[in-house]
């Protein structure tokens, strides 16, 4: 990357300052987690392009970009960026800088991103500019990321009829897209009569789909979708068929039947195919048969090798989707913040179950969480694993007072009638070595849901003469 960065920029033919070669060289050093490049001289090479608008948006992207433990100068290099951008002459282009920066300050001082939504509000009701309409409703939908009230006020300050209203469409669409984002199934009448905004909402969910900042949802909630897609032109439903399918394949393309139920929705895709071009062509066409799934029997152990990690995830999946009914307990004394991708898969599967883990405090330390860990667990969560929210999930933190230790030293998974042990931590799972996946017996499940029990309601309030601590947090 380094070597294509210096034998493609500056581009004589086009911008001819180093902005791009600037923010790429940015890109590669964050990267090279091993080494320990020179951020200050990007930094000043960064400073030193003639463009004002340009300079303002590669020290917003180099503000970004700079690891966590350089976050004063993150915060520093944004705010220099955002005091720059008020000296940029044209109205428009001052505008569309002041978005992007605060987009940029979203994830990293979000007063600073409210500050900069209102100076952009500021610029907008200067200028009378028809462009600026996209401007517009990606600032809305930013506020609304932000705090959906600093969306509504937004909208009640634009200064023309018609601005007020399409602001008040794009709320009312970003309200929308969160309620199927964060609901796993909808009925018909919830999702609405305008079809267009379906269509753009299952565009953005297939986006984020691909790019796995959400879980997949069960193949049958989809029908409702389709039936009123099945009723618009094929350009218009377009959207709604591409995620209903995409979304099928990332949840069946790993089940024991999911070759032959993917199968048989592409037979039937093909056969919609051929009955429209018979249809047209006024020929008939041929439909073939479905074939009867065939579900596997889940063994009773696995043994997870390095680079098997996709075996086990759909081991666990098949697991929770016989099982798991009202609530899941997860005892891991070494869950920390990174094992919250387990809340992805359970959103997938079970997204109604009530969760429950027990992990020790003695993590928390040594992964330097913040005693506010609600607020660290959920932050981690949105910024690293989705954009949606987690399924109900009670963490109870419990340690002895000298060491934060959890008494208990075995990692299960219980729900009614039925668990599962972990040989290693679910991150690590398929990746790090072999472990490990076996059923407990019923009566194995008995006695750890008794032992788990003994943290999780208090029973038991010492260990080898060490008082307990407890911490009860909702994520």
């Amino acid at each position: 990357m380094t070597k294509l960065i210096a034998d493609k920029f500056p581009n004589p033919r086009f911008i001819t300052h180093n902005g791009f070669a600037v923010i790429s060289s940015a890109q590669a050093a964050k990267l090279q987690k091993h080494k320990t490049p020179d951020w200050e001289n990007l930094i000043n090479l960064g400073r030193s392009i003639p463009n004002v608008c340009d300079r303002v948006y590669v020290l917003g992207i180099m503000a970004r970009a700079l690891p966590n433990d350089l976050w004063p100068k993150k915060v520093a290099l944004l705010d220099e960026a955002y005091e720059l951008a008020h000296s940029i002459p044209s109205l428009q282009d001052k505008l569309g800088r002041l978005q992007i920066l605060a987009s940029f300050a979203a994830d990293i001082d979000k007063p600073l991103a409210k500050k900069m939504l209102n100076d952009a509000r500021d610029v907008l009701l200067r200028t009378n500019d028809p462009e600026t309409e996209p401007i517009q409703r990606r600032l809305v939908d930013l506020a609304y990321r932000i705090d959906p009230d600093a969306a509504s006020s937004l909208a009640s300050s634009l200064d023309t009829d018609e601005a007020r209203r399409r602001a008040r469409e794009r709320i009312q669409y970003n309200e929308f897209r969160d309620s199927l984002l964060n609901k796993k199934h909808e009925q018909a009448e919830e999702l609405g009569t305008d079809f267009r905004r379906l269509a753009e909402v299952a565009n953005v969910l297939l986006g984020r789909l691909n790019a796995n900042r959400i879980s997949t949802r069960h193949v049958k909630t989809l029908r409702d979708w389709i039936k009123l897609a099945s009723a618009e032109s094929l350009k218009r439903a377009y959207p709604v068929f591409s995620f209903a399918i995409e979304n099928a394949i990332c949840r069946l393309s790993t089940a024991s039947d999911g070759r032959l139920l993917l199968r048989e929705l592409c037979d039937a895709s093909i056969a919609s195919c051929d009955l429209v071009a018979a249809i047209a062509t006024r020929h008939s066409g041929l439909v073939r048969p479905s074939k009867a799934p065939i579900v596997a029997e889940q063994p009773s152990k696995l043994f997870v090798h390095a680079g098997e990690r996709p075996i086990a995830l759909e081991y666990l999946k098949q697991w929770l989707e016989t099982n798991a009914d009202s609530f899941l307990q997860i005892c891991d004394p070494w869950f920390g913040v990174e094992d919250l991708e387990v809340l992805k898969l359970i959103l997938e599967v079970a997204p109604a179950v009530e969760v429950t883990v027990l992990t020790s405090r003695k993590k928390q330390n040594d992964d330097g969480v913040l005693p506010d860990y609600q607020k660290a667990y959920r932050e981690y969560w949105h910024k690293h694993f989705s954009d949606q929210e987690p399924p109900h999930t009670e963490l109870a933190i419990v340690g002895t007072q000298i060491t934060g230790e959890l008494p208990i030293h075995d990692r299960w998974w219980l729900t009614q009638n039925s668990g599962i042990r972990l040989g290693t931590s679910f991150n690590a799972l398929g990746l790090k070595g072999g472990s490990e996946l076996s059923l407990l017996t019923q009566a194995e499940v008995i006695d750890r849901q008794n032992e788990a029990d003994e943290y999780l309601k208090r029973l038991k309030r010492e260990h080898l003469g060490q008082k307990l601590s407890f911490n009860f947090v909702t994520i």
